[in-house]
């Protein structure tokens, strides 16, 4: 009894929301809550909570302020006029947008008037640990506290937040890249259930509907999730279409949606082939329609949870979102992947050949007296070959010589190529002797 309770609560854990003064939805033609028009999800709540906030769901009205200022700041300061001599890179971060281009919301999460410091509503607000043995997707886990997933620099400019992860990736085939790089889906979760903002843009929707069937179109990479009414029969669990199967029925004004047969690549928190999402879309105001979500994975949790939110209308339309830069860049990031593929066999031949000229010239050859005398050695034969030693791929300088002739100083070239074989740098061990401790000695 006291596991079924616990999975209750976090199914109710909103009740806050649920006990805000009734108000009746208007009626379709069919007879239906009329949930349709345009909304959006925008908002700078996080999914998950941070961890200053504890098991707090709501915030106080001085910590929503200061959140919907240094909101209110970014926008401002991205608003400015770019400085012309901005550097083009700062702290290895090569920039994407400006801010002007980006729409991640300026205020938080309102449910039924409350501030919260997260979307979902588990008692820490977060996702609970899984199961012993269960996979999880750690990658999936990393960002959940960033309300906007980027940084703005100085300047203005846009920069993931781990662009050097992103930066160092390399793809073989264009199915390993994700669906939203191939502008095929969205980023992030705005399509498949749960449907949570991105943190960038675009986080709107329109929905319509009819007797048999309600349809919710995703501005973000123009995505369409489909729930047919009437039929709770799911599909074969060999099919998986993207966003899943979702299939939905009326409780009251409340519209009830099950989804099951996720496909892989749209995984949530490393759950996808037992994955159940289960959604309540409420219309509990003229301008807010409540949104509450469950997650079931019993392979992975051990109990359900959720969390919930609610759209705003969306001022304006929703546009087709014409995503093109996987169709263009495609080539150019395969291309990078090869090129980046031979640095390395150039890197790691050049790697095999200075081990090779340390292990001929140096461990091969001398007699080591001691830790000391060993480190004094082999300090002058790194000086030796990377001052003093003519290389080939440096057309015969030595790199002291190349370094002066790049910084524009005159450099002197080392004409003779078999200078690159220096004589050891200490001494050998002589290799006639039949001595059995001298021939070990000298390797």
């Amino acid at each position: 009894m006291k596991n079924l309770l616990a999975a209750v609560s976090v199914w109710v854990l909103a009740a806050p929301a649920l006990a805000q003064a009734a108000w009746t939805p208007p009626r379709n033609a069919s007879g239906q809550p009329d949930l349709e028009g345009a909304w959006s999800n925008a908002t700078i709540t996080p999914q998950a909570r941070p961890a200053k906030f504890g098991s707090r769901l709501v915030m106080t009205l001085q910590e929503a302020r200061e959140a919907e200022g240094a909101a209110d700041a970014q926008v401002e300061r991205g608003n400015q006029a770019t400085d012309p001599d901005a550097p083009i890179v700062e702290d290895g971060r090569v920039g994407g947008y400006n801010r002007g281009f980006l729409d991640p919301g300026t205020r938080l999460m309102r449910v039924a008037g409350q501030p919260r410091t997260s979307i979902l509503t588990t008692p820490d607000g977060r996702p609970p640990a899984p199961k012993t043995g269960a996979a999880m997707a750690e990658e999936q886990l990393k960002y959940l506290t960033v309300a906007t997933p980027y940084i703005l620099d100085a300047y203005g400019s846009v920069a993931g937040e781990d662009e050097s992860q992103s930066q160092a990736r390399r793809y073989d085939n264009p199915e390993e890249m994700s669906l939203g790089e191939r502008c095929l889906a969205s980023f992030g979760r705005n399509g498949p259930p749960p449907m949570l903002p991105n943190g960038f843009y675009n986080n709107n929707y329109q929905i319509a509907q009819n007797r048999d069937e309600v349809l919710i179109v995703i501005e973000m990479v123009h995505d369409a999730r489909h729930i047919r009414l009437n039929d709770r029969k799911h599909l074969p669990a060999h099919i998986r279409p993207w966003f899943g199967d979702s299939v939905g029925w009326w409780e009251g004004d409340t519209l009830v949606v099950e989804t099951t047969n996720f496909p892989k690549i749209q995984a949530y928190m490393g759950s996808w082939e037992k994955l159940k999402v289960t959604e309540r879309f409420r219309r509990v105001a003229k301008d807010r329609l409540h949104y509450q979500f469950k997650v079931e994975d019993p392979s992975i949790w051990a109990e359900p949870w959720g969390g919930e939110y609610e759209f705003a209308p969306l001022q304006g339309l929703v546009y087709e979102y014409a995503c093109h830069e996987g169709n263009y860049a495609m080539p150019g990031i395969l291309a990078g992947s090869r090129a980046a593929d031979r640095a390395d066999a150039e890197v790691n031949g050049h790697n095999e050949s200075f081990n090779g000229r340390l292990r001929d010239e140096l461990l091969n050859e001398t007699l080591f007296r001691s830790l000391p005398h060993a480190r004094a050695v082999l300090e002058d034969w790194r000086r030796d070959y990377n001052e003093d030693r003519p290389h080939s791929k440096l057309g015969w300088m030595t790199p002291t010589d190349y370094a002066r002739a790049l910084s524009g100083e005159s450099g002197r070239h080392a004409a003779n190529p078999d200078l690159s074989a220096r004589r050891p740098l200490a001494t050998p061990a002589d290799q006639a002797s039949d001595q059995p401790r001298t021939l070990v000695m000298a390797g």
